[in-house]
């Protein structure tokens, strides 16, 4: 059960109180096979023609912008729209209406995170691929998110904070009352 906490530092809650959300995104159309098409063919016809405006590229926009709109429109219809979510303790995709988790894992299980793949097409929306790797092998990957980068950043700061946070718990777990004590008397 994610809940919502008034902090001093918004975004900043230990994983012991609780899973909160701190950042939810929603893939662009850059995260479909039809949508990567579509920036195919923008990035290969030429930016060139009479002008500024009638140029080759915004003429083939505009023959394929109905395609686009319908590309975006079916992206957010229940049962095929997705979001991703990143809370304190895991990553998450879920659907939004129904609140369904289609899959998620906790930000311990992965130790790299790689934001150089793009895929072809991707290139001309500002998205790209996130992939959450333990020990070499992906285990996680979101993929279509615009300025992947800064999302892949937020997850790593994330995920410090929850290793911090859990260090931190296993020290005090291990600590004993006794050793306690003796330390207070000294």
């Amino acid at each position: 059960m994610t809940t919502s906490f008034q902090h001093a530092i918004p975004g900043i809650c230990p994983s012991a109180f609780g899973e909160t959300t701190l950042r939810t995104i929603r893939p662009t159309i850059g995260a479909f096979v039809l949508g990567r098409m579509l920036g195919r063919i923008y990035e290969i016809v030429p930016h060139k023609g009479p002008g500024f405006i009638l140029t080759a590229r915004n003429l083939v926009m505009i023959a394929t912008l109905p395609l686009a709109a319908l590309l975006t429109i079916v992206s957010v219809l229940p049962g095929i729209a997705q979001m991703y979510k990143l809370t304190n303790r895991r990553l998450v995709i879920f659907h939004p209406f129904s609140k369904k988790e289609r899959v998620s894992i906790p930000l311990h299980r992965f130790d790299t995170v790689d934001t150089s793949v793009v895929l072809p097409g991707q290139s001309w929306y500002p998205c790209g691929e996130i992939i959450f790797r333990l020990d070499g092998i992906e285990t996680f990957r979101f993929s279509g998110v615009a300025r992947h980068r800064n999302f892949a950043k937020n997850c790593l700061d994330a995920q410090r904070t929850y290793q911090a946070f859990r260090a931190l718990r296993q020290a005090e777990t291990l600590q004993s009352p006794t050793t306690e004590r003796s330390t207070l008397k000294t």
